[in-house]
């Protein structure tokens, strides 16, 4: 006798992974997960106190490789979109940070080509 495969109702758009539980909200702005949200907020206090300038929410990075945009098999190209951006004063260079909970196979791929092109993702 074949099994029966569990099938779950469609996921409505706009919803995240976690469709019951609310997304935290700061400044007007709703975040993917309270981590995510409360990096901000100390974000802002750098950016108040001049630690840090061009802060930067959702930055889009496409994928080019050897000067070759990476692409799906559909033909559309990678993009990765981090949670921040930010210029460190004290450091003086730009820093790329995702707040993650659970690793994605995709997201390990994505990390990996941003290496290969020389941009170093800061996980929080």
């Amino acid at each position: 006798m074949p099994s029966a495969k569990k099938s779950r109702p469609p996921k409505a758009k706009g919803l995240g992974r976690y469709p019951s539980v609310e997304k935290p909200k700061y400044y007007g702005i709703t975040f993917d997960s309270k981590r995510e949200g409360k990096h901000y907020l100390d974000l802002r206090d750098r950016l108040k106190h001049g630690l840090i300038r061009d802060l930067e929410l959702q930055p889009r990075i496409a994928i080019v490789i050897g000067g070759v945009p990476v692409r799906y098999p559909s033909g559309r190209q990678m993009i990765y979109i981090g949670d921040f951006r930010y210029f460190d004063v004290k450091l003086g260079k730009t820093i790329l940070e995702d707040a993650k909970g659970h690793r994605a196979d995709k997201y390990t791929i994505k990390r990996a080509l941003l290496h290969t092109m020389g941009l170093k993702i800061n996980e929080v």
